[in-house]
């Protein structure tokens, strides 16, 4: 109900750009120019790779905050067209084996905790790969409830997040990515990995909106890619 309500105000009352306050629709020219895609790779600790549409500064983390926590679903449609820029750069670049060309690559996604839930009224990534045109497959359910991520330090980040995920069974050997907004520490990233690869699958690395800089180390500009896929998985809709 909040989130229909929401969006029903969107529609009637005038909106000003998530990036930069102007006022005329949910993001203005200047601020949909300045977050065109430009995708980095970054590689966390554990050697898994991040694909993330750009980096969590200016422009595109006002617009992710205000989508995430004001309310402002308006900017889902021009937040998933990011994702999706990433997400074709992850599939030309993740191993081609044979369990991939075989079976394919699966998408997931992070549950909300309760609170989030609570507070927000809807699931900002779910609710973003879906105007992505994406359907990841809700393996994961949280084994507690740790707490929300963003006020939490390297360490606490890690401590909150180990354990606190499991996955039901999955085909074996099963190639799996991760659908994700923010990419920081890498702690979630890590968890997923792990419950992923207790049921019996692995994960290739997380598709992200944005990466934080000075979390996240060796970060280099991919070469732009098309709008197919690689092996087994289709191109994208």
């Amino acid at each position: 109900m909040a989130t229909w309500w929401r969006e029903a105000c969107d529609l009637l009352l005038p909106v000003s750009c998530a990036g930069c306050g102007a006022s005329g629709g949910s993001l203005c020219t200047s601020c949909l120019r300045a977050m065109t895609p430009r995708v980095v790779r970054a590689d966390l600790d554990a050697g898994l790779p991040v694909w993330a549409a750009g980096r969590y500064e200016g422009t595109l983390r006002r617009v992710i905050l205000a989508y995430k926590d004001g309310g402002r679903t308006d900017c889902g449609p021009a937040l998933a067209g990011l994702l999706r820029a990433a997400l074709r750069a992850a599939l030309t670049q993740v191993p081609a084996g044979e369990v991939v060309a075989r079976q394919g690559i699966r998408l997931t996604t992070v549950p909300s905790t309760r609170a989030a839930w609570r507070r927000r009224g809807y699931r900002p990534v779910p609710r973003l790969a879906s105007h992505a045109g994406l359907k990841p497959a809700q393996i994961l359910r949280p084994l507690r409830q740790s707490v929300d991520q963003a006020a939490l330090d390297r360490a606490a980040r890690e401590e909150n997040r180990s354990g606190s995920l499991a996955a039901r069974r999955v085909p074996a050997g099963s190639a799996w990515l991760l659908i994700d907004d923010i990419v920081t520490t890498g702690a979630t990233t890590r968890e997923v990995a792990r419950a992923i690869g207790a049921a019996g699958g692995g994960l290739l690395g997380v598709v992200a909106l944005a990466y934080t800089p000075r979390r996240v180390a060796d970060a280099r500009d991919t070469p732009p890619v098309g709008e197919g896929g690689r092996g087994a998985w289709p191109a994208l809709p």
